[in-house]
């Protein structure tokens, strides 16, 4: 499923949470256990701890999680 992995204008808070958690259910099976050292060196103005609530509790970081979908989720194989 395509995600929309930015903020949409007119979009209520509830709204947000909600599509964030959708999107972050899917690439959470895809993710391996460096992924929080790896985000950290990607974005090195985020802490260690906001980079395992956004996993974790769903603690919206559009940029963050954009970054987990081009790291982590497989990509289409062209023939």
């Amino acid at each position: 499923m395509k995600h929309i992995l930015q903020k949409v204008q007119g979009e209520t808070n509830r709204q947000e949470k909600e599509r964030f958690k959708e999107a972050l259910a899917e690439v959470v099976p895809h993710m391996d256990h460096f992924f929080s050292r790896m985000t950290k060196r990607k974005f090195p103005n985020r802490t260690l701890l906001h980079i395992q609530h956004v996993k974790q509790r769903a603690v919206i970081d559009w940029d963050v999680l954009a970054y987990w979908f081009e790291e982590f989720m497989p990509q289409p194989v062209e023939a």
